[in-house]
């Protein structure tokens, strides 16, 4: 992607810069200096280029920002999937990516983590900000439901999330390699997408939340108390993705150890259907710290209370 210097050029600049004599552009070039003098670094750099390149000081000048040699980490990571995401078993490959869900109040943000071996959500979080932080609880979270082992590709987009420093510390550190696809291109990260194309067509696009709160809570269910544990996929074999992992495990803990419940019991391995919804959440809610029974608490504690609020009101 080539970025040109946009001509921030005024109809009386236009028409200066277009008059035949010479005395109007030196004029102009001159009040052009002073105004940056003045102004000094609270102008953007491309405000001035802009009015260096309106006034005909420069020329234009074209920046390959995606191709920069100077651009350092971003251009250090390569593709490590080139469009195959397939996966012969658990944990060898994951692919991330961030998609927004609007409320009433402002958007919430979404980061998810995916294992392309069942199209299962390893890891997510939700916030309200777009900083680093959003993606790295994502991976903490697939990093301790999943205990990969190292080597695991991780593949993403380039966004500044995933292309800052400290993300890419987290997976030197966790033994993961890193794999971006190419700059503006849906294609490299398509099962990431998938997903975020699925989730909007599912639930975003036929609700409406008026607040960040009910999105959340609708967001959890939907992936933990649905897409995880009841939605079939095709290319699973119209399987969810806990049916086909267990299906295709032998019933085995993927994440290398046994999942120990909020009672203290361990699922039956050898158990044909485990669609127990509540149960599953109430384990994925101890081991990740959610608490997410508690938010619906909250959230009817908050609906009884602007009732009477109401009531008393009348």
């Amino acid at each position: 992607m080539t970025v040109t210097s946009p001509p921030f050029v005024t109809p009386i600049a236009r028409r200066r810069k277009t008059a035949s004599s010479g005395l109007w552009q030196r004029q102009d070039r001159m009040r052009n200096r002073i105004v940056i003098a003045v102004a000094g670094f609270a102008i953007a750099y491309l405000v001035i280029i802009g009015r260096l390149v309106a006034f005909g000081v420069m020329e234009p000048q074209h920046v390959d920002i995606f191709n920069d040699p100077n651009a350092g980490i971003a251009t250090s990571r390569p593709d490590l999937v080139d469009r195959n995401f397939t996966a012969d078993a658990p944990n060898r490959l994951w692919v991330a990516d961030i998609t927004y869900i609007p409320t009433w109040a402002g958007f919430l943000y979404l980061a998810v983590v995916l294992d392309a071996f069942s199209r299962r959500i390893v890891g997510w979080s939700m916030g309200t900000t777009l900083a680093t932080r959003l993606v790295l609880d994502a991976l903490n979270m697939a990093l301790y439901t999943r205990r990969p082992a190292s080597g695991l590709i991780h593949h993403s987009d380039r966004g500044s999330q995933y292309t800052s420093v400290e993300f890419g510390g987290r997976l030197k550190e966790a033994g993961l390699l890193p794999s971006m696809g190419s700059v503006a291109d849906a294609y490299d990260n398509s099962m990431a997408e998938s997903f975020v194309s699925t989730l909007k067509r599912e639930l975003i696009h036929r609700h409406s939340w008026p607040n960040r709160q009910r999105a959340r809570t609708a967001i959890f269910e939907y992936i933990e108390g649905f897409y995880n544990t009841r939605r079939r996929h095709s290319a699973l074999g119209h399987l969810s993705p806990s049916d086909y992992e267990e299906a295709r495990m032998g019933g085995g803990a993927v994440a290398q150890k046994q999942e120990v419940c909020e009672s203290g019991a361990k699922p039956n391995p050898h158990s044909a259907q485990r669609s127990d919804v509540a149960d599953r959440v109430a384990c994925h809610d101890q081991k990740v710290g959610l608490l997410a029974r508690d938010q619906r608490s909250n959230l009817f504690a908050e609906a009884e209370q602007v009732g009477g609020r109401r009531g008393a009101v009348a």
